[in-house]
């Protein structure tokens, strides 16, 4: 009878241990990414390094209220372009430089965030799919591979766009399960926020609401899902197309 008196200890010591690893992983990754940056690469200059129009639609954004890339850029002659990347990265560049001066290490600070929630995410959606050690094998591998550790912190959108596709996966995984639609409308707006982020993950979301729509079984569930995801999309989308058709025709 011992034996079976101390399974629920044994479970518990167990989730325990893993919350515990999972926590010693996040925390390194956090610090290993940030001391990278900001103590080996540096962030002199970080501004004008990696996509550094991001920076410069940020500061037009700030100056006018416009999200412009203005004509002398050297990506972009003959004329102000109002729509030559998604918004989103460039607005998280505005809010920060707003709130903490321009600074760059605040900005090292937010990519090391997104990505050290990437790394959780990623275990969220492994111990849903698998079990808790292959969880922690898939977030060890994300937190520590080389391009996270470099890349993350750049000045660029990988970090942004990392955090919100594994975001809308966990929701995929979420709302499946769950079966309302009201999980499925915001699985739909992260997809389009994540879109909003780098235009060709539209092809990605369209194609998972079709996925939807084809796969879940009954097939009532289905067609209300996938519908629900294409509205959650579009209602995310909408005002950045509206914007473009009025700036661009």
């Amino acid at each position: 009878m011992r034996p079976i008196a101390t399974t629920p200890f044994t479970s518990s010591s167990t989730r325990s241990h893993n919350r515990e690893l999972l926590a010693l992983i996040l925390l390194v990754s956090f610090f290993s990414k940030w001391m990278l940056q900001v103590s080996i690469f540096g962030v002199h200059g970080y501004w004008d390094t990696g996509y550094s129009l991001f920076s410069r639609l940020a500061d037009n954004f700030l100056a006018t209220g416009a999200l412009v890339l203005d004509w002398d850029h050297t990506m972009y002659r003959g004329g102000n372009t109002y729509a030559s990347r998604p918004p989103l990265f460039p607005l998280l560049i505005v809010s920060t430089k707003f709130l903490f001066h321009h600074s760059a290490p605040a900005f090292v600070l937010v990519q090391t965030f997104l990505s050290t929630m990437s790394v959780l995410l990623v275990y969220q959606i492994t111990v849903r799919i698998s079990n808790a050690s292959a969880a922690l094998t898939a977030a060890f591998f994300y937190a520590f591979h080389p391009y996270a550790l470099v890349h993350d912190t750049q000045l660029q959108e990988t970090a942004l766009y990392n955090f919100l596709s594994l975001a809308s996966v966990t929701l995929v995984l979420i709302s499946i399960s769950r079966k309302q639609t009201l999980n499925f409308v915001v699985t739909g707006f992260v997809l389009g926020l994540t879109t909003l982020t780098r235009a060709s993950h539209l092809v990605h979301s369209l194609a998972l609401a079709m996925t939807l729509g084809l796969l879940l079984k009954p097939k009532s569930l289905a067609i209300r899902s996938a519908i629900a995801l294409f509205f959650g999309l579009m209602l995310c989308l909408s005002p950045w197309l509206i914007r473009n058709k009025m700036k661009v025709g």
